[in-house]
């Protein structure tokens, strides 16, 4: 009874979303849209799977949804004045333009930075023969499930160059995704720059050399939300288009694929069908989260909100000025099945002060998200816009909520500032090269 609650409680919250914003891709929108796909699993399997939650979890789900929605539309929707609409001074829509010859000295600093990762890659793991590097990264995954991954095994200053591809792939992105919907605007035909394809395919190895998909598919969600910002930025509207809707929908199948058929490449365990493989990364944190709420294991931190600042944290250890215990990362087993050891975002904010930490870290969220999505709709800035990207990031983490809490334990941390600083520092190349 209780999922079926979960169920239809999601979809009244997602449907108040989109007549209130008249906006399926607004940040409250789709953030109910994502947990009204973790139940719709959850439906479609707890027979199966023979687990039940208790109505607290249920009650913590909601409970924490209608604390964002407060934060994301008061006072914003109700006390403000309505926003102004933009006066008619008309933009300049136009192409981002870097020469080839300037260009390619990105694309040799990505293909020096892939060639030495790739180097203390296969010195790190004793690669061989390509035919088996599938084993050795499960092997090497469970040797490192509790460490660093296979960063810690990589030189630090290796290691976070590696973000300037990242950084790269991002802009090439954005560059092409803008110049797509600028030469439809001018009514002229766009033919795919080269030189962009390049840039993001020496990053994307990058991602399977990491040992870990995250990165991969926040790239291709990221990407995704550019094409709706940069799409609506273009028709001055934001608003919900079925044309656009069912893309997105579509969008979001291919990286469901991508996540599940590219296990074995990662070095995860091929067992279950694509159905299967989803619903436990994606119902299962649910089924965890309730595990976790029954006391079946308790976290002892000595450090304040350990879990959910583990970004901070992580930073301050390296500068010597704190010693980190473990984290609490139990496996959860149940009926013999496991459903790893992710638990959603609530549990870092529950983690953190009980249920005061999951009101406090919600309304921050909702409250950012009104902010930041208030200034997207602003946008008429059709150079390099580094928010649009940032926005495009944060709002792939918020999506993932029902997976795991990433906005705060992830994306404030050194490993994203210097992301960004690599995007601005490549922005300003660009701008400083263009040709008028």
């Amino acid at each position: 009874m209780v999922y079926y609650l979960l169920f239809f409680t999601f979809l009244f919250f997602f449907c108040i979303s989109l007549i209130k914003d008249k906006d399926f891709f607004s940040p409250y929108s789709l953030f109910c849209l994502s947990y009204l796909f973790s139940s719709i699993l959850l439906l479609l399997n707890f027979k199966i799977w023979g687990v039940t939650i208790e109505f607290n979890t249920y009650f913590l789900l909601t409970f924490g949804a209608i604390v964002f929605g407060i934060a994301y539309y008061f006072p914003f929707k109700f006390i403000l004045k309505k926003r102004k609409k933009i006066n008619g001074e008309q933009v300049k829509k136009t192409q981002i333009i870097c020469p080839t010859k300037k260009y390619f000295w990105v694309i040799a600093i990505e293909l020096i930075i892939l060639l030495l990762y790739t180097y203390f890659f296969v010195k790190a793991v004793g690669l061989t023969s390509l035919s088996d590097f599938s084993n050795i990264m499960h092997n090497y995954r469970l040797n490192t499930a509790y460490g660093d991954g296979i960063d810690s095994y990589i030189p630090s200053v290796v290691s976070q160059l590696r973000k300037f591809n990242w950084a790269a792939a991002l802009v090439s992105v954005y560059i092409l995704i803008n110049n797509m919907f600028a030469a439809k605007y001018e009514e002229k035909k766009y033919k795919i720059e080269l030189k962009y394809i390049i840039s993001i395919l020496l990053y994307l190895p990058l991602t399977v050399l990491a040992g870990g998909r995250f990165d991969l598919i926040i790239f291709l969600l990221s990407t995704l939300i550019m094409i709706v910002v940069i799409f609506n930025s273009f028709r001055n509207k934001f608003s919900s288009s079925f044309k656009m809707i069912k893309k997105f929908l579509i969008g979001l199948v291919i990286i469901l694929v991508i996540f599940s058929t590219t296990r074995t490449l990662f070095g995860r365990n091929s067992n279950g069908d694509l159905f299967e493989h989803i619903s436990k990364y994606f119902a299962g944190p649910i089924i965890n989260l309730d595990y976790y709420l029954r006391g079946n294991f308790m976290d002892n931190y000595i450090h304040f909100g350990r879990e959910i600042f583990k970004g901070i944290y992580d930073f301050l250890e390296k500068l010597g000025l704190v010693k980190l215990e473990e984290l609490s990362r139990k496996f959860v087993v149940i009926n013999g099945l496991e459903f790893g050891n992710v638990y959603t975002a609530y549990k870092y904010m529950y983690s953190a002060c009980g249920l005061i930490g999951v009101v406090l870290f919600q309304l921050i969220l909702g409250r950012v998200f009104a902010l930041m999505y208030d200034n997207i709709k602003k946008n008429r800035n059709f150079d390099i816009n580094v928010f649009v990207i940032f926005y495009a990031i944060s709002l792939s983490l918020l999506i993932l909520h029902p997976f795991s809490e990433l906005f705060f334990s992830t994306l404030i941390s050194f490993n994203y500032f210097v992301l960004f600083l690599f995007i601005w520092l490549l922005k300003f190349f660009i701008n400083k090269v263009r040709l008028n």
